[in-house]
């Protein structure tokens, strides 16, 4: 587009300078990063995700001869590209876990790979050609940062019972992946108060404190630090 960032590079060998453009962001330790990059040609091109104050690579993606890698401090090839054309990249970074997901076009490639170093938080961006050799051209547009740390929750219908609950016995099924978590909660009083204590999978828990009633509702609540993985719950029984 006419707005668009053109990285050219003229210089060659190892000492060479290269074309760079750095984003600071407000340092947070779960960060998004989206952005267009369009090649003109097989030089390489590479993009930084470095915390602040930098040290070093802590992340990075890469561009070069058709290929293109994520870098845990080598280089692992994830998917591929064609020149003189449009490609989506979205990174999400876990400075928590030091590990990273990326997306190229639209697609999970490379999912929970480590970070090349430790990373207290993510703070730069730093889009560049290679030092190494010459860029011809290569254009970057509509670049994103924002932050996740995503809450959810889910509560369901009230089933209004004949006699009042003093305990309850629930059972369920439930997956929760690397990175996220998830917690059950049940009312009697139809949500107006919920258990005071951690419900346990398949034990009785007797109410106590709560408020009294015969209505009779459950709700999950679910975190997850990662934009790839979420908490299933698959099935619920409440014995009461």
């Amino acid at each position: 587009s006419a707005n668009s960032i053109l990285f050219t590079d003229t210089s060659t060998g190892i000492f060479g300078n290269g074309a760079t453009a750095r984003k600071v962001i407000t340092s947070t330790q779960y960060a998004v990063v989206e952005f267009w990059v369009y090649p003109t040609n097989a030089d390489e091109f590479q993009i930084y995700f470095r915390e602040n104050p930098s040290s070093g690579i802590d992340a990075m993606v890469d561009f070069y001869s058709g290929g293109f890698a994520v870098y845990d401090g080598s280089f692992n090839t994830v998917g591929s590209y064609t020149y003189n054309a449009w490609h989506h990249v979205k990174v999400a970074l876990d400075a928590t876990s030091d590990t990273y997901d990326t997306w190229l076009n639209g697609v999970l490639v490379a999912e929970g790979y480590s970070m090349a170093s430790s990373a207290a938080n993510i703070g730069y961006v730093d889009f560049q050609t290679t030092t190494t050799g010459s860029n011809a051209g290569v254009y970057v547009d509509d670049v994103k940062v924002y932050t996740y740390n995503s809450p959810g929750e889910y509560e369901s219908s009230t089933s209004s019972l004949s006699g009042y609950i003093t305990a309850i016995k629930p059972f369920w099924n439930m997956t929760i992946p690397t990175n996220t978590n998830a917690w059950i909660n049940i009312s009697r009083d139809g949500g107006a108060t919920w258990n005071q204590s951690s419900l346990s999978n398949g034990l009785i828990y007797t109410f106590g404190s709560e408020g009294i009633g015969k209505e009779l509702k459950y709700k999950v609540e679910m975190k997850a630090t990662n934009l790839a993985r979420t908490p299933v719950l698959e099935d619920i029984k409440i014995y009461y």
